[in-house]
């Protein structure tokens, strides 16, 4: 088990069915498996570079689950209090993050094929791309909370 010490995420763990002969099957269900309705699932691949990072973000409102179906990345959280780092590279393992938590993606293999599963549709407003408002805004919302 991943000791958890960022604020509003998660590990989660999905049912990994092998069979010898006929490979694996990991089936992930909203409201069983992650705790919400899906509305977008999207992947990131062929990320060439190996120093580029993606995402640098926060959401307001949308959740979240990251699963690295091929290859591996490192997910960086950051909950404005503390910060914590997830080797993603078996698609049986997903990070699950609430709103208000800092995202960064890093050190993607040549192979890496990183799925994101959402609760909301694309919305640009509702993204903190300022680390610094990021900041401003995660204090405020923990400590209305």
């Amino acid at each position: 088990m991943v000791n958890v010490r960022v604020k509003n995420v998660r590990v989660l763990r999905f049912k990994h069915m092998r069979e010898k002969r006929r490979g694996a099957l990991i089936p992930i269900e909203a409201l069983r498996d992650i705790p919400f309705e899906m509305k977008r699932i999207f992947f990131i691949r062929g990320v060439k570079d190996p120093d580029a990072a993606r995402a640098n973000h926060a959401h307001t409102r949308g959740r979240q689950v990251l699963v690295c179906v091929h290859g591996s990345c490192v997910v960086h959280v950051d909950d404005g209090e503390r910060r914590q780092k997830f080797l993603l590279r078996d698609p049986a393992m997903g990070v699950f993050i609430n709103p208000y938590v800092w995202v960064r993606l890093t050190n993607f293999s040549p192979d890496c094929v990183l799925g994101a599963i959402t609760d909301e549709y694309f919305d640009r407003a509702e993204y903190l791309n300022d680390y610094d408002a990021f900041l401003a805004r995660a204090r405020k919302h923990l400590s209305s909370r």
